[in-house]
């Protein structure tokens, strides 16, 4: 029986992360024209963030993290950490900035990889340009490789306005 609630629950999380994590999104192309507006809050919907899901079998990936920091200079600070249980050949996060348009997350540029070999722990930072009067947020995806084992965990930030 608790194998079975076991894998609803499982299940249930799975189907959460994806809804929340990979609802829809565009990307921003220089010279949008729904830069100039600033949008609603995303607060208004019911997203409670950071979010994010790690498959409690991996063998090797135990958990990830990731904040964004207002620099108060129009830049952003994206810190990333990722955990093994052990040590791993690779380990590593892959961030994407995005933007709230109003209706929907935006990725805005290109996503930075930064990673770490031979450890069981891996932290780094990446600094970003953001635009003053919208709110951002990090998608993140923390990831282990060693021999043919590759795991990964997605996480999404908190969101900020940038001021």
């Amino acid at each position: 029986m608790k194998k079975k609630s076991n894998v609803k629950f499982l299940l249930l999380a799975a189907v959460t992360l994806f809804v929340l994590v990979f609802q829809p999104t565009q990307t921003l192309a220089s010279g949008s024209t729904f830069l100039n507006q600033i949008p609603p809050s995303p607060f208004s919907s019911s997203i409670i963030a950071p979010l994010g899901f790690f498959d409690p079998s991996n063998q090797y990936l135990e958990q990830g993290e990731t904040k964004i920091i207002d620099n108060g200079d129009q830049t952003v600070t994206i810190e990333m950490s990722t955990t093994s249980y052990s040590q791993v050949a690779s380990i590593g996060a892959t961030v994407t900035l995005q933007m709230w348009t109003g209706g929907v997350w935006a990725d805005v540029g290109t996503s930075t990889t930064k990673s770490k070999s031979n450890d069981w722990y891996f932290k780094d930072k990446v600094t970003k340009v953001v635009s003053r009067g919208y709110y951002f947020r990090v998608k993140s995806t923390h990831w282990i490789n060693t021999g043919s084992v590759y795991e990964q965990g997605v996480m999404v930030s908190n969101s900020i306005l940038i001021k």
